[in-house]
């Protein structure tokens, strides 16, 4: 009996299209799972259960998995979707297969910004993945201890994970009215995940002192803020994501940042009240990207950012709460906005004094390393970038457009952005950027010049995190 050649299989677009919109009835099925308490998984198999259909529940299920893997229960999460026994027509069983993380015990030294050791001690994935502890130590700086601890939930009564908090850390400064800044601090924090939405809830109480070497130098309405001072707040931030890379594996290993989508993040903190606290004011900052593709190899990125604090009853914007702007939004200013050569009276040093409202925007032309692209390393683009920061009184100042363009801090340039570190993997917030740049301004005449501002508040050449660094998801 002569064979029968066999007959080519083919799966058009349109017929994938068509069995992702059909309608299911979703049953869940776990194995491996033999250690993790049932409660750290309840609620995303309940949320895979409610999909009506394929399509949703491949999509469920991939956030469920990146999800589970990042929290470190799972080692590996593979799923497949299978006919059930004794069940209707569009009865589905999700059949997901996982390999157990062990509990870990951990110890480290690390480095800080400021090169001090940095000891952090953890026990990870305790208790069937339901809990985790972390407590962290960084030796005296300026004669203070940096001691915190940290309680982790993975089965929390609000939110999909939580964070309890509790330490004294000191922050520094850099071109700044205090040097460093210490901080008492109580919290406790809920986060929430689904899909391409992302939002994180805070709640918390802060004692807080800002120090100085140079006292004498601080204006009059400043003083205030070189006291113990305490904040009760309450801080949202919401995130929107849909950004995307290459998906050719060789354009990715030449320009492995994102090419394609948009990012946005709101976050408002209310503080004072009768959350407690000596201040009361609210703080609202959006932060938007915008990324186009323009061909194989290089990419648009438009990002802005927009920033105000309000204050309550009358009273003012304490110095730690104010909003800042620097080399992180437009590249080469060390600062931008007030300063104590705006106090009016005669000062030995320039400090920035901070605002309560900003705005900045940024374009940048992406493209892979011109003589090594397939590095995997760093890549290059061009840019261009503006900002201002006030602090207003009225809404009248706020109206004021033209002082917002006319004051404005502008820079363009060219540099290189390093997305690996060799040996150590991917960088700190995903890039660090090395760029030259040239500033810009208006003279008396209207004419565009190279030159804006002091020159001791710009650097031509730059190394550092930016805009990247301030919106993470």
């Amino acid at each position: 009996m002569a064979e029968v050649p066999a007959q080519p299989v083919n799966i058009t677009k349109e017929e994938v299209e068509a069995t992702l919109k059909v309608p299911i009835r979703a049953h869940v099925r776990l194995s491996g799972a033999s250690n993790t308490h049932p409660l750290v998984v309840a609620k995303d198999l309940e949320t895979i259960k409610r999909c009506g259909t394929m399509q949703e529940a491949v999509q469920t299920i991939i956030d469920v998995r990146s999800r589970w893997i990042s929290m470190g229960i799972f080692r590996s999460v593979q799923y497949n979707f299978e006919p059930t026994k004794d069940g209707m027509e569009n009865d589905v069983c999700v059949h997901i297969e996982v390999v157990e993380e062990k509990p870990k015990k951990s110890i480290g030294v690390f480095t800080t910004d400021t090169s001090i050791p940095e000891i952090t001690v953890a026990l990870e994935n305790i208790l069937g993945g339901r809990y985790s502890i972390k407590g962290n130590y960084i030796p005296p700086a300026s004669r203070v201890h940096s001691i915190s601890f940290s309680f982790l939930s993975n089965v929390p009564f609000i939110g999909q994970n939580a964070e309890y908090y509790i330490g004294r850390r000191t922050e520094s400064k850099t071109y700044h009215l205090a040097n460093a800044e210490r901080i008492e601090e109580m919290k406790a924090t809920t986060t929430n995940q689904k899909g391409k939405v992302a939002s994180e809830l805070s709640i918390g109480f802060q004692r807080r002192t800002l120090l100085s070497k140079h006292m004498k130098d601080i204006p009059a309405g400043d003083l205030p803020d070189f006291t113990a001072t305490d904040k009760g707040y309450i801080r949202h931030q919401f995130t929107v994501t849909d950004v995307a890379h290459h998906a050719n594996p060789f354009l990715y290993n030449m320009y492995p940042l994102p090419i394609y989508g948009s990012q946005v993040s709101l976050s408002s903190e209310f503080a004072g009240g009768l959350i407690g606290g000596e201040f009361s004011f609210i703080k609202n900052e959006l932060q938007a990207t915008k990324y186009v593709p323009l061909g194989p190899f290089f990419s648009l990125q438009l990002s802005c950012k927009l920033a105000g604090v309000y204050s309550f009853f009358g009273g003012r914007t304490p110095l730690n709460d104010r909003l800042f702007l620097s080399n992180c939004h437009v590249r080469g200013f060390k600062s931008v906005g007030p300063s104590t050569l705006d106090s009016g009276s005669p000062v030995s040093r320039f400090a920035a004094t901070g605002g309560n409202a900003l705005w900045a925007t940024s374009a940048s032309l992406n493209f892979p390393f011109l003589f090594f692209p397939d590095n995997g390393i760093a890549a290059m683009h061009l840019f261009a970038n503006a900002g201002h920061l006030r602090m207003i009184d009225s809404m009248e100042s706020m109206r004021d457009g033209y002082r917002w363009l006319r004051d404005c801090a502008c820079s363009v340039g060219a540099g290189i952005v390093i997305t690996r570190i060799p040996l150590f993997g991917v960088a700190p917030s995903g890039r660090f950027e090395v760029n030259i740049s040239i500033p810009l301004g208006v003279d008396r005449d209207g004419n565009v010049v190279c030159r804006n501002g002091r020159k001791s508040l710009f650097d031509r050449f730059r190394f550092g995190l930016v805009w990247s660094s301030n919106m993470s998801f």
